[in-house]
C-alpha cells in the first residue's frame, strides 16, 4: 500500500469512527517512519501534523523479516520538529528497520483522559495502527474499556479455486509478520490466527470429493523472544480465510490489536476494561469458512494494580459452513493473545479472559446435525513476565552546532569556527574537504559562503553548516545576534552577543540592553542583579571602519531548569550614527534539569507574590521557602487578607532562596535572590 492510499484510508476511518461514536471516543494517532537515522536521533514522519515538540511516543516494529526485532518497542520523546522531520530528545536502545513497517505511535498521558468517553486503538491499515499506548507519571486510574478489539491484522480474501495449501509452502495471508494457512483445497476451512499458541487447523475438504485430508504440521506461533529485558509489543494475527471456488468463501477474523499502560499504581474501578479480543471468521455457503483471529498482546508495566481489572486476550471463533448435500470445512478457532506484567503480583488482581476460539461448525440443509469437519478450536494465551525496566534514563545527547566567533591575530581580522560539541573529523569549506581541527580560522574578507562541518558525537557522524553573510557594498546597517546556549543547574554559561556589519563602511558605536529572565540565568556582576523577574544588561559596542563584526560576552549563572528553552531577548539598541539600520536575532537558553512534576509549574505569571526586604507574601493554600539544598528557611503563615500567606527569610541569610507555593492543587515555584 503506497503513502496516498494509507493517507486516504486513515482520512476515511477517521470519519466514520466520528460519525458511528459521535464526539465520545478518542483515538490515538500514529503513523509510519519512512527512514530513520540513528545517529541524529531523526525519524521521518510519514503524517508530520499528527505530532507536535514534547509528544512522548513509542517507537515500535510492527513486522519485520528478522524475527528477532518483531514487536521491538520503546519510548521517546519528539523535541523539535521540521516537517517531515522529527528530532528525538534521546538515544535509541536498538536496532530498527524503517522499511518493514517501523510505526510511531503518540503516547497518550494518563491527564488527557476526562470522563467515560471510549478509548480506542486505531486498527492497523497496513502501514500503522494497532497499539494503544497510556502513561501515568504517578497514578493511573480506570473507569472504562479501553478497546484494541479487532485492531491487529487482517486477512485476504482469497480468489476463486485458491491455492492448494497442502503444499510446502505456507501461504501468508496476513498484513502481518506471522504466518497463517488458508483453507486446504477443495472447499478446506482457514487456518486460526496464531500468536504466541498456536491456532485450530481448519475444517477438512469437502465431502464431494474423496481427496486425502493429510496435513502438514502446522506451527505458525510467533516464538517469544528470550530477552525480556527489552519492550516487545505484539499485534494479533488474522485467521486464513477458506478455500473457495464459487466466490462464497469466508475471510479470516481480524487479530487483536495491543494495549501498553505504565504507571507505577493502576487504580481500575468495576467498569475497567482492556480488551484485544480477535474478531470471528466469517461464516460460508458451499466454500470454505475464515479462521478466527488471534488475541493481540496487553501489557502492564505497573508495580501495583488495585481493584479488579478485567483482560480480554481471547481469539475469535472460526466460521461456520452451510451445504445442501456436501459438507465444507468449517474455520480455525483463534489462539488466545499475550500477557505481560512487569511485576508477578499484579496478576492477583487481574481477571484474564485468554481462551482459544472454538472451532466453526459445519451444517447441511437437510440435517440437524453439526459436526465440526476436522476444524479445531484454538489454543488458549500465554502470561509472561517482562524484565523490561526503563528507571535507568537515557540521557539526551547533546545539540550540536557551529559557532564563529570575530577575533584578532597578528593584527589581521579573522572569523575563527568551532563546534559547541564533539570532535571535528572534516571541515567542508563551499563542499570542499579541509582536515579537521578544533578551530577553523579564515580571513575576515573570505568569500566562502558557507562552512560545514562532520563532527563526531558518541560514535555517530553528523553533518552540521553556517552560512556566511554575504558582504555589504554600502550602507549602514548592523545584526545583532544573541547565540543559542545550553546548560544545567549551576552551569556559569557565557552568553555570546555578536555585532556583525551587514552594510556600510563608517565608524560605529553604541549600546545594546540584553534581557534576562532572572529566575534562570542571574549576572555574575552584582550590579546588574535585580529583585524583578526581569533584569537588564547594558552592553557597550565599537565597530572601526574596518571591521566586520565583534562580540560581547556576558556571564551568569543557570539557577533553576524545567527543561524549557528560555528567551536572551534584545531590549533596545542604540547606534551612533543613529540613521543606522538594526537587525535583531533572539537568542534561546535551554536548561536540561527537570525539577518539576507534570503537577507543577514554574514561574506562573498567574501567581501573586510580593516581597518587601526580607517579607515575602503570596496567594496560596500553603508554602514554604527553601534554600538550594532543600533546606525550609520559613513556613507561611495565614494573614489578614482571605487567601494571603506571609513569610519572613531568616536574618543573615544571602543568596537564592525558591518559594514553593500549592494552590487549588497546581504546585508554582518562585527564585528570589535575597542580596541584603
Amino acid at each position: 500500500m503506497n503513502f496516498v492510499n494509507s493517507t486516504i484510508l486513515f482520512g476515511t476511518f477517521i470519519a466514520m469512527c466520528m460519525t458511528m461514536s459521535g464526539q465520545f471516543a478518542r483515538y490515538n494517532r500514529a503513523c509510519r517512519v519512512v527512514d530513520i537515522d540513528s545517529c541524529s536521533r531523526t525519524i521521518v514522519l510519514s503524517i508530520p501534523s499528527f505530532f507536535r515538540p514534547g509528544d512522548q511516543v513509542l517507537l515500535h516494529q510492527a513486522m519485520s523479516a528478522d524475527s528477532t526485532l518483531v514487536g521491538v518497542a520503546e519510548f521517546n520523546t519528539i523535541d523539535t520538529i521540521v516537517s517531515p522531520n522529527a528530532y528525538l530528545r534521546h538515544p535509541f536502545t536498538g536496532v530498527y528497520h524503517a522499511r518493514e513497517n517501523l510505526q510511531v505511535v503518540r503516547v497518550i498521558d494518563a491527564s488527557e483522559l476526562s470522563g467515560d468517553s471510549a478509548v480506542h486503538a486505531m486498527p492497523w491499515n497496513g502501514d500503522f495502527g494497532g497499539v494503544l499506548a497510556i502513561c501515568a507519571r504517578d497514578t493511573l486510574y480506570l473507569s472504562r474499556t479501553f478497546n484494541a478489539r479487532n485492531a491487529g491484522y487482517r486477512s485476504l480474501r482469497q480468489a476463486s479455486n485458491s491455492r492448494d495449501t497442502m503444499e510446502s509452502s505456507i501461504a501468508f495471508v496476513t498484513e502481518g509478520a506471522l504466518p497463517t494457512r488458508n483453507g486446504h483445497a477443495r472447499n478446506g476451512g482457514g487456518y486460526g490466527g496464531s500468536l504466541v499458541s498456536n491456532g485450530g487447523r481448519g475444517g477438512a475438504t469437502t465431502t464431494a470429493y474423496t481427496v486425502s485430508d493429510t496435513m502438514l504440521v502446522h506451527d505458525p506461533r510467533l516464538i517469544p523472544s528470550s530477552d525480556t529485558s527489552r519492550l516487545r509489543i505484539y499485534l494479533g494475527s488474522a485467521g486464513g480465510t477458506g478455500h473457495q471456488n464459487d466466490l462464497r468463501g469466508g475471510a479470516g477474523g481480524i487479530g487483536g490489536g495491543a494495549i501498553l499502560m505504565k504507571a507505577p499504581v493502576i487504580i481500575a474501578s468495576a467498569e475497567a476494561a482492556l480488551d484485544v479480543s480477535g474478531s470471528d471468521g466469517e461464516d460460508a455457503y458451499a466454500d470454505g469458512a475464515g479462521g478466527g483471529g488471534s488475541g493481540g498482546s496487553i501489557t502492564l508495566l505497573t508495580d501495583t494494580v488495585v481493584g479488579s481489572l478485567w483482560c480480554h486476550v481471547s481469539g475469535g471463533i472460526g466460521g461456520s459452513t452451510h451445504g445442501t448435500i456436501f459438507r465444507y470445512g468449517p474455520g480455525g478457532g483463534g489462539a488466545g493473545g499475550l500477557l505481560q506484567v512487569s511485576n508477578i503480583n499484579v496478576l492477583r488482581n487481574l481477571r484474564v479472559q485468554r481462551g482459544g476460539g472454538a472451532s466453526g461448525g459445519s451444517q447441511l440443509d437437510t440435517s440437524d446435525t453439526r459436526t465440526s469437519h476436522g476444524a479445531q478450536p484454538g489454543t488458549e494465551g500465554v502470561l509472561r513476565i517482562t524484565r523490561y525496566n526503563e528507571t535507568v534514563a537515557r540521557p539526551a545527547l547533546p545539540s550540536c552546532m557551529i559557532v564563529g566567533t570575530d577575533t584578532v591575530m597578528n593584527d589581521r581580522h579573522h572569523i575563527v569556527f568551532r563546534a559547541t560539541y564533539g570532535t571535528v573529523r572534516l571541515w567542508y569549506l563551499d563542499s570542499v574537504a579541509r582536515a579537521g581541527s578544533e578551530r577553523l580560522v579564515l580571513p575576515a574578507d573570505t568569500s566562502f559562503r558557507r562552512v560545514a562541518a562532520d563532527i563526531e558525537i558518541g560514535g555517530c557522524i553528523t553533518r552540521r553548516f553556517i552560512d556566511m553573510p554575504v558582504i555589504p557594498l554600502a550602507g549602514d546597517e548592523i545584526r545583532v545576534v544573541v547565540d543559542q546556549l545550553r546548560a544545567r543547574t549551576g552551569d556559569t554559561v557565557a552568553v555570546f552577543v555578536r555585532i556583525e556589519r551587514v552594510n556600510g563602511q563608517a565608524s560605529l558605536r553604541g549600546t545594546i540592553s540584553l534581557r534576562l529572565y532572572q529566575p534562570v540565568l542571574i549576572p555574575i556582576e552584582r550590579r546588574y542583579r535585580s529583585k524583578q523577574q526581569y533584569t537588564t544588561v547594558d552592553i557597550p559596542f565599537s565597530l572601526s571602519r574596518e571591521a566586520r563584526s565583534t562580540f560581547r560576552r556576558v556571564e551568569a549563572i543557570a539557577v533553576l531548569g524545567d527543561s524549557a528553552a528560555i528567551q536572551l531577548g534584545i531590549d533596545t539598541v542604540i547606534v551612533t550614527p543613529s540613521s543606522t539600520r538594526t537587525q535583531l536575532v533572539h537568542g534561546r537558553l535551554t536548561l536540561n534539569d527537570v525539577c518539576v512534576t507534570d503537577r507543577a509549574r514554574l514561574f506562573d505569571p498567574a501567581s501573586s507574590i510580593r516581597i518587601e526586604g526580607r517579607a515575602i507574601s503570596i496567594r496560596a493554600d500553603d508554602a514554604i521557602a527553601t534554600n538550594v539544598l532543600g533546606q525550609v528557611l520559613t513556613r507561611f503563615h495565614r494573614g489578614t487578607e482571605a487567601g494571603q500567606l506571609n513569610g519572613m527569610i531568616p536574618d543573615g541569610y544571602r543568596g537564592l532562596c525558591y518559594v514553593l507555593a500549592v494552590r487549588s492543587g497546581i504546585t508554582t515555584t518562585h527564585t528570589i535572590l535575597i542580596d541584603d
